[in-house]
């Protein structure tokens, strides 16, 4: 089982450094014979997002085939954001990819980071945040 204790900031949270790239099933043969471009972003983990999200901007540099829309739900409205597919690329322990992944986009407001880190993944691993020694454990 892969696992990562780091230390993170208080005042930031915990965050990770994930792959995130267009999706290897949807490449050409042609396009299947070169690596795609692999984009390292920072993710907050954030046990109150039900999904994984990203800046916009990440999209439009990889350039994400967009699903549709969905509703973003914050403490006071819902809102219509894109949905895309992606290929996350896993770094904790051996890296390996989470193939065909649908994440939605969501503006980030502090650019220390590039998205949240939700439930639809945190949920398929061990989690174990110790706030006094300032530490994250993760493991999947």
């Amino acid at each position: 089982m892969p696992l990562l204790t780091m230390r993170f900031e208080p005042d930031l949270g915990p965050v990770l450094n994930v792959g995130l790239a267009r999706p290897y099933s949807l490449l050409s043969e042609e396009q299947k014979k070169t690596p795609p471009l692999i984009k390292t972003i920072k993710l907050l983990v954030d046990t109150g997002a039900s999904m994984t999200s990203f800046s916009p901007k990440v999209a439009q540099e990889l350039d994400l085939p967009v699903l549709g829309k969905v509703g973003l739900k914050s403490v006071t409205h819902i809102v219509s954001a894109n949905q895309y597919l992606a290929d996350l690329i896993w770094t904790v322990g051996t890296p390996f990819p989470i193939t065909d992944m649908k994440l939605m986009e969501f503006p980030m407001a502090d650019d220390a980071i590039d998205g949240l880190l939700g439930r639809d993944i945190i949920c398929q691993c061990l989690l174990h945040l110790n706030g006094p020694d300032k530490t994250l454990t993760l493991a999947h």
